[in-house]
């Protein structure tokens, strides 16, 4: 048990003393030593059931009270030493209208929206506000950019073939083209890696009894041909007018290109591709990428 000091006094500061005498606080222990020279925010006591109020002030806290790094950092200047959000948390505690996913460059922060495209995909809850925003394929999926063409002869093309003459089918007149890959010279180059599928038409006609040998293909500039027809036109000929047709999948790279071929032979170069207004069912070519 501790020891009562008896007719212990009370050391009253002189005016204009700021705090207790050095030799006097040298030898107490566990006493206030509070400013007690200044207003009611100076010297207020810790007392038994903590910190009393306006005991701690803006002017007593030192810069280094919080790490600009957490976020927060002290003012200077009229505000000094009051405690400040600065960087990223600055930026969300300044933002007006707060409602979306939020978007992060260096310290500017901005709310974000997640929206969906019509025919391509549907977006719930784009702001996250709701809950965690999904995003599916709508139920039709439609895209104006994947690779779709389709094209037919408007008027003959004489005198193309008959005496073994390979004919690169002209098929000039373009019906669409969704992804501008099919040129004039009826040639149509893939853009991108993938599987094409290609199918064509063609009527030949001003066969003769001669022209005992026919064919028709796809030919891709890597090399690859698929046969579509292969056999004596004359013999299957209604009058000397044949119909070909054929159609071929190709995993195709960018910048190949493929068209549409007929070769007639063993007769004289007089074979025409009939071409004329699409209501009278003209040759056509058409092809797409699958994927």
């Amino acid at each position: 048990m501790g020891q009562t000091t008896p007719n212990m006094g009370i050391y009253i500061p002189a005016a204009g003393e700021t705090n207790y005498d050095a030799s006097f606080a040298a030898g107490m222990i566990n006493v206030d030593q509070h400013n007690h020279s200044g207003g009611p925010n100076e010297g207020v006591p810790i007392a038994t059931s903590g910190i009393a109020d306006g005991s701690i002030t803006y002017s007593k806290l030192n810069a280094n009270v919080v790490t600009p790094g957490s976020g927060l950092a002290t003012q200077t200047g009229s505000l000094a030493n009051q405690i400040t959000t600065v960087g990223l948390l600055n930026a969300l505690a300044q933002l007006v209208s707060p409602v979306g996913l939020l978007g992060v460059n260096g310290s500017v922060v901005t709310p974000l929206t997640i929206t969906g495209v019509a025919n391509q995909t549907a977006v719930t809850n784009g702001n996250g506000v709701g809950g965690n925003p999904t995003i599916g394929l709508a139920p039709i999926v439609t895209t104006t950019t994947q690779p779709a063409f389709a094209a037919y002869a408007n008027a003959p093309l004489t005198a193309v073939t008959g005496d073994g003459t390979n004919y690169i089918v002209n098929y000039n007149t373009v019906l669409y083209d969704q992804n501008s890959n099919f040129s004039a010279n009826t040639i149509f180059t893939a853009p991108v890696n993938g599987v094409y599928f290609f199918t064509y038409s063609m009527v030949l006609t001003g066969l003769t009894s001669s022209h005992v040998a026919g064919q028709s293909y796809l030919v891709c500039s890597s090399g690859e041909i698929q046969y579509g027809v292969r056999l004596n036109p004359w013999a299957t000929s209604d009058g000397g007018n044949i119909a070909f047709e054929g159609n071929g999948l190709f995993k195709m790279t960018a910048g190949q290109t493929m068209s549409v071929n007929v070769q007639i032979s063993s007769g004289a170069k007089v074979v025409a591709v009939y071409g004329g207004a699409l209501s009278t069912a003209p040759s056509s070519f058409q092809g797409f990428l699958l994927g």
